[in-house]
């Protein structure tokens, strides 16, 4: 169905019960074949940290500039910074994933292909949206912080200027998350989500090029200091994500789960998801959705997991100084 008959037969009869439609049923191969692009810098030692970035983005009409050419531009800079510095403990391998946006269909291919030598993946760092860096905030988020006992000692030392956002699962929506579910400790760095996220505003005259530089010396850094210790010890996390996943309800939100107080913020509004329609915006922080008071993930999930589903609730949020009332129906 193309998108002139969606307008005239779908969307226009939306409150209708039915729909009738009288229509020859086909379909097409839709499969496409991506190709991840594999460099290494071969030292001959028996682990290799993976430093990665996805390339592919959602398609024509959306440029893509900071999800992900910005992590691409890192990637590139990184491999010729660390060829430079002469690091030996360990090899280094670049990776540029395709498939992320089709379920991480790119780093699960490098990963089977790879399942034989898992235990010689001593980590990996995954270069996700790094061209939003906001001096005034000076906010660097870090998923995956726990997956190692070694990051956020590591990170902290290393840091100079930024107030680091941890979420400390090894869960979320980038290519880190296929290494970490293979027992590889996987970190992902970003400037954080924004108000162009997969959209068409999502343009090269709104990175920050200084910022962006910025955080490349901080990955080079870590990288070094990675050089004078063993291997990171792997350590399982506590995942909601998968939990988040399982519901047959979803707000079509990214949760910041680098918020520490009261409520869920909001990290993303997915593009013309139940959140975005009802006027919810990136930051806002949910603190009540029908009777339920939202305190942290658990009560987030029980709140979506309990409500009546098809009949409208009240959803709260605080945006700043004040407090505003949605009404979804679940």
């Amino acid at each position: 169905m193309n998108h002139k008959a969606y307008l005239t037969h779908l969307k226009a009869n939306m409150q209708k019960d039915w729909i009738e439609i009288d229509a020859k049923l086909g379909y097409e191969n839709a499969n496409t074949t991506g190709t991840n692009v594999i460099a290494m810098i071969d030292n001959k030692a028996p682990l290799t940290i993976v430093i990665a970035a996805h390339y592919d983005h959602l398609g024509e009409g959306y440029p893509g500039a900071d999800d992900n050419a910005s992590g691409i531009a890192a990637l590139l800079q990184i491999a010729e910074q660390i060829s430079s510095l002469k690091l030996n403990r360990y090899n280094f391998l670049f990776a540029a994933f395709s498939g992320k946006e089709q379920d991480h269909q790119g780093s699960k291919a490098f990963i089977k292909q790879n399942e034989h030598q898992l235990n010689a993946f001593a980590a990996m760092i995954d270069l996700d949206m790094l061209g939003r860096y906001n001096q005034v905030s000076k906010e660097l988020f870090i998923g995956g912080g726990a997956t190692s006992p070694y990051w956020i000692p590591a990170l902290q030392k290393i840091n100079k200027g930024y107030v680091l956002k941890i979420d400390s699962s090894g869960t979320g929506y980038s290519d880190y998350s296929v290494f970490y579910q293979n027992n590889v400790p996987a970190i992902r760095l970003s400037t954080g989500y924004h108000n162009d996220y997969m959209k068409n505003t999502d343009v090269a005259t709104r990175i920050n090029y200084s910022g962006l530089l910025s955080v490349i010396q901080y990955v080079s850094s870590l990288l070094t200091d990675m050089n004078l210790n063993s291997k990171p010890v792997f350590t399982k996390t506590n995942d909601y994500i998968p939990r988040i996943e399982s519901l047959k309800t979803n707000l079509g939100i990214i949760p910041d789960n680098s918020f520490e107080q009261n409520g869920i913020r909001v990290g993303a509004c997915l593009p013309n998801k139940m959140a975005e329609k009802a006027g919810i915006l990136n930051g806002d922080i949910i603190s009540k959705i029908g009777e339920f008071i939202i305190v942290d993930m658990n009560d987030y999930i029980e709140a979506l997991t309990k409500t009546d589903k098809g009949k409208e609730t009240t959803i709260i949020v605080k945006r700043d100084k004040y407090e505003f009332k949605f009404f979804v129906v679940l």
